[in-house]
């Protein structure tokens, strides 16, 4: 388990979802589609995002040079009260839900996107989760606000609506 206060207090359910990242298993056409993809998200994100963004990626440990570890994203992370795990793609909605209620908004797939087609990913991968997801939490108003969201009525209850309605 990562040494994270934030990511030890989640449930055994969630824990269970929780998987190694296998950092050594990237290879050097992983990190370097890393690097294209984070170099035109930071070029474009740059002159239309929020300055948040930008300060997130950097107070969160994630680089545009090479896929972010979960280990050393979490050292980071531990300063701010929150983790990050890595998973297996897709997790029930309702575990997403609760994972940012417990402070781990960033459940980071362990895979790269498809290579074949990595303009768009219909899975969870590593550059969409960790880059948006965990840049944003560094925002200490942003932050509080998707704690409170996901512990609030309206997260606890956008699962309970039934089929149909």
């Amino acid at each position: 388990m990562y040494s994270n206060s934030a990511v030890q207090q989640l449930p055994d359910h969630l824990k269970e979802l929780i998987v190694d990242q296998h950092y050594e298993n990237y290879t050097p056409q992983d990190h370097a589609l890393w690097r294209y993809v984070m170099r035109q998200n930071v070029r474009y994100l740059s002159k239309v995002a929020h300055h948040s963004y930008l300060e997130g990626l950097k107070s969160t440990g994630i680089g545009v040079d090479r896929i972010p570890n979960v280990v050393e994203m979490n050292a980071i992370m531990e300063k701010i009260g929150w983790g990050v795990v890595a998973v297996d793609g897709f997790i029930p909605p309702s575990a997403f839900m609760e994972f940012q209620a417990y402070k781990v908004p960033g459940h980071c797939s362990r895979y790269s996107p498809d290579r074949s087609n990595w303009i768009y990913s219909s899975s969870h991968d590593i550059i969409s989760r960790s880059s948006r997801a965990c840049s944003r939490i560094a925002d200490p108003e942003y932050a509080e606000y998707l704690r409170l969201f996901q512990e609030g009525e309206i997260g606890s209850e956008s699962f309970s609506v039934e089929k149909g309605l």
